[in-house]
């Protein structure tokens, strides 16, 4: 039940939050909307790689069979941790990947209300986020069937 409720609270947040017009955001509000989650996203990324090792040489360190036939034998076998280049090269991708993104969104949002303007919606930002509904129920709906089956 929580996961539906869950469901629904996002689905109605996607909604409202459609209804609010980019455009009219000040500047520092857009800059962070695109900012903020590509920062996030980064982090997070490093932080896993970073930590991700450990969790791998935990399991390798476990007994495991011996190559040669001897049962039992204990494999110090441990994988080299990322580098902090590796790290920061592929977190920096994330991150500017989700801020493209995030600024892609601007002229995408602008583009889809100016297509229902010109199809005669006189509010197109409410038929925007009545599609946004409907999108968020439909996927909510094939992800529950999905684990149905």
């Amino acid at each position: 039940m929580s996961s539906l409720v869950t469901s629904l609270g996002l689905t109605a947040a996607s909604g409202a939050f459609t209804l609010l017009d980019p455009e009219d955001w000040p500047a520092g509000v857009r800059t962070a909307y695109v900012v903020v989650p590509a920062a996030a996203a980064a982090a997070y990324v490093a932080c896993q790689m970073a930590t991700s090792h450990r969790s791998e040489t935990h399991v390798a360190s476990q007994v495991s069979p011996d190559p040669q036939g001897s049962a039992g034998s204990v494999s110090h076998h441990h994988d080299a941790a990322p580098s902090p280049r590796a790290i920061a090269l592929v977190a920096g991708a994330v991150g500017l990947g989700t801020a493209a993104a995030g600024a892609a969104s601007f002229p995408i949002d602008r583009g889809i209300r100016n297509l229902v303007a010109r199809a005669g919606a006189r509010h197109p930002r409410r038929w925007m986020a009545a599609g946004v509904v409907v999108v968020c129920l439909a996927l909510d709906a094939v992800e529950r069937r999905s684990k149905d089956t």
